[in-house]
């Protein structure tokens, strides 16, 4: 059974998404400077070694609000785990056609 669980990068200036697309790619807030990323599940393992901590996730972009482009959902292609990435309105608007996409976003891990 796959385990979505609700985890925000709260992420005002700080976040950047690169997408990849072959040799394309588009970045949103102002980058990713962290070089080693956290695994998603990792995160799910232990969160709380984590909280309040800058992290760094890579994966693949599952799901993006409809509405506003205000969050977005990055799972673990293997184990099906994922978090969702979120910002406030506004501030970035993850584009919807970026599902299926690599992504590598950057933020305060926070567990809601």
């Amino acid at each position: 059974m796959k385990r979505f669980l609700i985890l925000n990068v709260m992420v005002c200036a700080v976040i950047a998404l690169p997408l990849f697309a072959g040799e394309d790619s588009e970045t949103y807030g102002d980058g990713v400077t962290l070089t080693e990323a956290v695994s998603i599940d990792t995160l799910l393992t232990s969160p709380d070694d984590f909280v309040g901590q800058t992290v760094r996730v890579d994966d693949v972009i599952t799901a993006v609000c409809k509405k506003r482009g205000c969050w977005m959902q990055m799972t673990d292609s293997e184990s099906g785990n994922g978090v969702r990435i979120k910002v406030e309105d506004g501030v970035i608007v993850f584009p919807y056609e970026s599902m299926g996409h690599e992504a590598s976003a950057q933020g305060v891990f926070e567990a809601i």
